[in-house]
C-alpha cells in the first residue's frame, strides 16, 4: 500500500482520514498545516499527498505548486468543501496546479480509495528537469 501524507487543518477530518486510510492498509503521516507538510516532504518519503485546499497559513494550492516545483513524481489528491466560494473552482485550480485527482467534501471511503487508485495510476512519472512526461 501507499505511504501517504494527509494535510488538513480540521482535526476531526484529519483523524477520520487517518483512520480510514490506515484501515485500507496505508501508512499515514498526518499534519494540520500546509507549511508543516511542505517541510516534511522529501524525496522517496511519501508516495501520495492528500491535501485540503482552504487552510489558514498556506493553502493547498500553494502546497501543490511547491510540491510540483520540486517533484513531478509525487502523487497529489486535493480535497475541498469549498467554503463560501464553491468546491468546483478550488478543485479545478488544484488540477491545473498539478493535483492528480480531486474530491469534493464530503466523500466516503470508497470514493477515497478510487481517487487513490486513479492518482497512483493516472500518468507516468514526470521528469522534473524538463517538466514533461
Amino acid at each position: 500500500m501507499a505511504r501517504i501524507l494527509v494535510v488538513d487543518d480540521d482535526e476531526l477530518v484529519l483523524a477520520t482520514l487517518t483512520m480510514t486510510l490506515e484501515a485500507q492498509g496505508h501508512s499515514v503521516t498526518a499534519v494540520s498545516s500546509a507549511r508543516e507538510a511542505n517541510e516534511r516532504i522529501a524525496p522517496d518519503r511519501f508516495d501520495l499527498v492528500i491535501t485540503d485546499i482552504l487552510m489558514p497559513d498556506m493553502d493547498g494550492l500553494e502546497l501543490i505548486r511547491a510540491i510540483r516545483a520540486r517533484d513531478g513524481n509525487l502523487r497529489i489528491i486535493a480535497v475541498s468543501g469549498g467554503g463560501y466560494h464553491g468546491t468546483q473552482d478550488f478543485l479545478h485550480f488544484a488540477s491545473v496546479f498539478g493535483a492528480d485527482a480531486a474530491l469534493p467534501k464530503p466523500f466516503n471511503a470508497d470514493a477515497l480509495a478510487q481517487a487513490i487508485s486513479r492518482a497512483m495510476a493516472e500518468k507516468p512519472p514526470l521528469n522534473p528537469e524538463v517538466g514533461i512526461s
